[in-house]
């Protein structure tokens, strides 16, 4: 049940509550260059913008030097090398594990959704496709050893035929291939409310395009080039109402 805080409520730890009533859905963007018209393309005012990701786990770039988080939530669709997580992350291992203090000043949000972008300079591959895990918490800071709630398990784009091409180019068919997913509940109501944190693991694929961790020898071989991760959320301050138990 959703109620309003109280003075006692206030002293018993707020947790996330997801919405029960109706169910979380994708919708994707990289088979059809007709999206562009459909789902948000990626956003410089969401208000995950500018916020910096803390890593969970400790895995390097492609290059062996550390991943620049900054870039995934700067707005752009850049394609620096160093947002590569490193390959062969090990079957069922996120690529990278990272997670925000979405916080606003000190309230806690609402989570209406989560968008994830990937892309690659030269191919339609396994690099550009999309495929994560998405989790929240409202620990007070949220910290990565907290208790985080999963929202959104084996979020990826349908599964395309194995080794089939994957990805869009911007209108006029120049640039780099992109593809993305979109989270969101699919009546346009919120994910989860009374949320502090928000955690996102990426994984990585076959070679070509096979799913997450497949049976067979190509499985989390190559890891997704992350270009831009994005969230809509709102205080839930602001709307005057908290859930908890």
């Amino acid at each position: 049940m959703k109620r309003y805080c109280s003075l006692i409520a206030a002293l018993t730890m707020c947790v996330p509550v997801l919405n029960a009533e109706t169910t979380v859905t994708l919708a994707e963007f990289g088979a059809d260059p007709s999206f562009y018209t459909q789902v948000p393309v990626l956003s410089s005012t969401d208000p995950l913008n500018g916020k910096l990701a803390m890593q969970i786990d400790s895995r390097l770039n492609y290059l062996g030097t550390s991943i620049t988080l900054a870039n995934f939530t700067n707005g752009l669709a850049d394609l620096d090398i160093t947002q590569v997580p490193a390959d062969y992350p090990g079957q069922a291992t996120p690529a990278v594990s990272m997670f925000w203090d979405i916080r606003i000043g000190s309230d806690n949000v609402n989570l209406n959704e989560v968008r994830l972008y990937n892309g690659n300079g030269g191919d339609q591959d396994v690099r550009t496709y999309p495929n994560c895990d998405v989790y929240v918490t409202s620990a007070v800071p949220p910290v990565s050893a907290g208790l985080w709630t999963k929202v959104a398990a084996n979020a990826r784009a349908f599964a395309p035929p194995a080794n089939a091409d994957y990805g869009f180019q911007m209108p006029g068919g120049a640039g780099p291939w992109f593809g993305g997913i979109q989270i969101k509940d699919n009546v346009g109501g919120r994910i989860a409310s009374g949320v502090t944190g928000l955690r996102v693991d990426v994984y990585a694929g076959g070679f070509g395009l096979d799913v997450r961790d497949p049976v067979g020898t190509d499985g989390a071989v190559q890891c997704p080039f992350i270009s831009e991760i994005d969230a809509e959320f709102i205080s839930a301050a602001a709307v005057g109402e908290w859930s908890v138990y």
